[in-house]
């Protein structure tokens, strides 16, 4: 359960519209992740749903798969969806974060 602990956490601190603005940290690794796994979203519990899809974060050791999942819109926020980036030969993770819409 400690994993899954992290994960809420991790979710709690980075979908967080107090946090759209503070930095987030960046986690580098020798490869990106895989293709993202197949996931059934069924329906969304209201029309302020929208879908957060999966992703891989990497913990140090190796990619592990976050299930997506629906989150509630925010006012005057968009969400940026976590991601890979490909920086100075290495993979950089940018996590997930929302951002004040100007």
């Amino acid at each position: 359960m400690r994993i899954a602990r992290g994960i809420r956490q991790h979710a709690a601190e980075h979908l967080d519209p107090a946090h759209a603005t503070s930095p987030s940290a960046h986690v580098h690794g020798r490869s990106s992740a895989a293709a993202g796994a197949s996931e059934v979203r069924g329906i969304a519990p209201s029309a302020r749903h929208f879908w957060a899809p999966g992703y891989y974060r990497y913990n140090g050791r190796e990619h592990v798969w976050v299930g997506g999942r629906w989150e509630l819109r925010r006012d005057g926020f968009e969400f940026i969806g976590p991601h890979w980036v490909r920086r100075f030969g290495r993979f950089e993770y940018i996590p997930g974060r929302w951002i004040r819409r100007v």
